[in-house]
This record gives structure tokens, C-alpha cells and sequence, in this order.
């Protein structure tokens, strides 16, 4: 049990250390280019409008061709106050994927890649009012 706990506190003080290493990006950001340990946060001021219940974070990903291609980007979405972490999820370059969020908020981090690529992040509610 003891080195879980140290296994998290190591874990939370190696993100906020290597945070500011690494680039770091605003929620919602638009074909950024991307590397490992390349960070996207949401910012206080993110929509508060939005349902706690129906966010989802859209991940959407494209290469340096037009051609469909063979490589990969490995990512994971964490909540900023370090309670949840979702993935990690690899995806191929040129594709999407939605991520359901809470009321938190939610950051980012690319922790490997195969090949060039632009990212989208961008957080949505699916509310229908």
C-alpha cells in the first residue's frame, strides 16, 4: 500500500515539475504540432455554461500527408486536480476520439507518437435544450 501512495505522489509531482518543461497548450487548441510530453490544460475561464454531466473531450488528429498512414499518437486525459486519469488511449494519426468529462478541469498529455502530427482539443457538451 505504501508504495502505491508513493508511486502517486511520485507520479503528481513528476507532471507538475515536467509541466513546465514541455509545451503547453489551451483547451481548445487547432492543429497544434506535437511531441512527447506535449501538454493541453483547460484554463479557469473554460465555458462554465457547459452540463457537468454531458462534456466530452474531442481529440481529433491529422498527419503531414493526405495519405492514410500507419502511425500512432498515445495520449492520456487527466483531471487537473489529479483525481482521475483516462487512458491511455492510442489512436491512429488521422483519426478522433471523445473522451466523456465532468464539471472538472481536464488536461492532456501526449506521451508518444510514431510519426508527425497536428492535434485538435477541443471540450464540447452535448446538450440539446
Amino acid at each position: 500500500m505504501k508504495k502505491q501512495v508513493l508511486f502517486s505522489v511520485f507520479f503528481v509531482v513528476s507532471i507538475f515539475f515536467s509541466a513546465n518543461v514541455f509545451a503547453q497548450y489551451p483547451i481548445a487548441s487547432y492543429d497544434t504540432p506535437t511531441a512527447p510530453g506535449t501538454y493541453f490544460t483547460m484554463s479557469h475561464a473554460t465555458s462554465p455554461s457547459m452540463s457537468a454531466e454531458k462534456r466530452k473531450m474531442n481529440v481529433n488528429t491529422t498527419g503531414g500527408s493526405s495519405a492514410p498512414t500507419s502511425e500512432f499518437v498515445t495520449f492520456m486525459v487527466y483531471s487537473l486536480d489529479m483525481q482521475d486519469f483516462k487512458g491511455p488511449y492510442t489512436i491512429q494519426i488521422g483519426s478522433s476520439k471523445s473522451i466523456p468529462i465532468d464539471e472538472r478541469q481536464w488536461g492532456l498529455v501526449v506521451l508518444g507518437q510514431t510519426g508527425d502530427c497536428l492535434m485538435s482539443v477541443y471540450t464540447e457538451s452535448n446538450d440539446t435544450h
